[in-house]
C-alpha cells in the first residue's frame, strides 16, 4: 500500500484501523512530517518493523517512512538524498524505492533525484512507488507534449523499461495523477485499487498486490518471539527472598566459566517466571473508539462512488461533480473528527481519573515511550 498521509502522526490510528481491514504486507506513507527527535514508538505497529527517513532541522515537512511485516526479511539501504527509502526484500532479491518529490525541489534536486532512480534501478527487480509530482504527464498516453521536468522523468522511466500502473486520478481535488508505482516486471502487478483518500488526506491510498515467482517464501512460519514481562508489576521482594534462599556454592561447584553462567542463567530465569507476570497479549489497537458508526462510512463509501461516476461522466470540473466531491469531503472530515475526538476525550478521561486509578494513566504513558 502507499498513500501521502499528509502527517503521520495524527491520522496513525485510522492507518492502524484501515490496516486491520486488509492486513498489507508493506505500507509505504510519504509525507510522515515526523521530525528525528519523535520516537517511533509514538507510530509503532506491533508486528512490523518501522524505516523511516525523516526531515532535518525542526519543521513538520516532508519525509517517508514504510510499515513491513516482521517475517519479511529485508535489508535496508540508506540513501544519502532527502525523501528517500529503500530495502531489499532479502529471499525473493527484489528492490523497493520509495519516493517523495516536493513541488518546492530546486533544479539541481530534481536532477539529482532522476540521476539516483536511473543508477538505482539499472540491472534490478524494482518496486518504484510515491508521490512524484509530476502532473504534466498523460500516463495513459505516455508521448506528446508536457513540460521539461516532467519530459526529464518520463525519458529516464521509458529508458529503463519501467512499467506505470496508476491510471486514473490519485489527487481528486485537481484530478491529476500525483501518485505513481513503476515495476521493472510487466506481469508482477495482480488486483489494484485506488481507495478513497484517508481523512484529512488529498491524496488517494492505492493498494495492490505484487506477485512473485517464490511466493511461499511470504508464507512462511513466523519466527519465535520472546515473551514480554510487565516488569513494572514484578514481585522483587519474593524475587529477592527466593534468590537469597540459593546455596550459590552448592549450584556452581566444578562448573567452568560459561557452565556457571548458563545455570545462573537458568535459575533466573525460573525466579522471573515465577515473579514477573507476562505482558496480556497486544492486538495492536488504541484502547478508545476509532471506528465511526457504520452509517456513516457507508455514507462517506457511497459518497466516493458516486463522485467518482459523476466525474467520470461529466468530468471534474463540472459543477455536479464538484458538488459530489464537497459532499464525500463533509463526510471524510467527520469521520476524521470522530477518530481525533475519541482519543482527545480518553486522554481527558484518564487526567480525570489519575488521582484515583494513577496506574492506569501511567501505563498508558509507559506505552507511549520507548
Amino acid at each position: 500500500m502507499h498513500t501521502n498521509i499528509n502527517g503521520l502522526a495524527p491520522k496513525f490510528n485510522m492507518l492502524v484501523d484501515l490496516h486491520a481491514k486488509l492486513k498489507w504486507d508493506i505500507m509505504c506513507i510519504t509525507e510522515t512530517h515526523l521530525l528525528p527527535s519523535i520516537s517511533s514508538s509514538i507510530v509503532d505497529i506491533p508486528g512490523y518493523t518501522l524505516l523511516r527517513h525523516d526531515v532535518c532541522g525542526h519543521v513538520q515537512k516532508h519525509g517517508v517512512c514504510c510499515y513491513i511485516q516482521n517475517r519479511l526479511s529485508i535489508d535496508h539501504i540508506i540513501q544519502p538524498l532527502p525523501n528517500l527509502l529503500s530495502f531489499r526484500l532479502s529471499s525473493l532479491n527484489t528492490f523497493v524505492l520509495v519516493v517523495y518529490r516536493p513541488p518546492s525541489n530546486s533544479p539541481d534536486s530534481n536532477d539529482r533525484l532522476n540521476q539516483f532512480i536511473l543508477h538505482f534501478c539499472c540491472g534490478k527487480e524494482v518496486i518504484v512507488l510515491g508521490d512524484f509530482n509530476l502532473p504534466g504527464i498523460d500516463w495513459p498516453i505516455q508521448v506528446s507534449h508536457c513540460p521539461p521536468l516532467e519530459r526529464m522523468f518520463l525519458d529516464t522511466f521509458l529508458s529503463l523499461g519501467l512499467h506505470q500502473w496508476i491510471s486514473e486520478p490519485t489527487y481528486p481535488r485537481s484530478g491529476n495523477i500525483l501518485d505513481l508505482i513503476f515495476t521493472s516486471e510487466a506481469d508482477r502487478i495482480g488486483s489494484l485499487d485506488i481507495m478513497a483518500p484517508l481523512p484529512g488526506c488529498d491524496h488517494c491510498a492505492i493498494s495492490f498486490d505484487y506477485i512473485f515467482d517464490a511466493s511461499p517464501s511470504l508464507n512462511s512460519v513466523p519466527g519465535h518471539t520472546i515473551p514480554q514481562r510487565a516488569w513494572h508489576r514484578g514481585k522483587y521482594q519474593a524475587a529477592n527472598r527466593m534468590l537469597s534462599n540459593i546455596d550459590w556454592d552448592l549450584e556452581l561447584a566444578f562448573l567452568d566459566s560459561d557452565q556457571s553462567f548458563k545455570r545462573f542463567a537458568e535459575i533466573l530465569n525460573d525466579v522471573c517466571t515465577e515473579c514477573i507476570p507476562l505482558k496480556p497479549p497486544s492486538e495492536g489497537r488504541p484502547p478508545w473508539s476509532t471506528n465511526p458508526p457504520t452509517s456513516l462510512i457507508k455514507r462517506r463509501h457511497a459518497a466516493w462512488s458516486r463522485y467518482k461516476s459523476v466525474r467520470h461522466q461529466l468530468g471534474r470540473h463540472s459543477g455536479e461533480a464538484r458538488s459530489m466531491y464537497a459532499s464525500f469531503a463533509s463526510l471524510n472530515q467527520q469521520c476524521r473528527k470522530f477518530a481525533v475526538q475519541a482519543q482527545a476525550k480518553y486522554e481527558e478521561d484518564l487526567i480525570s481519573k489519575s488521582k484515583e486509578n494513577p496506574k492506569l494513566f501511567h501505563s498508558y504513558i509507559r506505552k507511549k515511550k520507548t
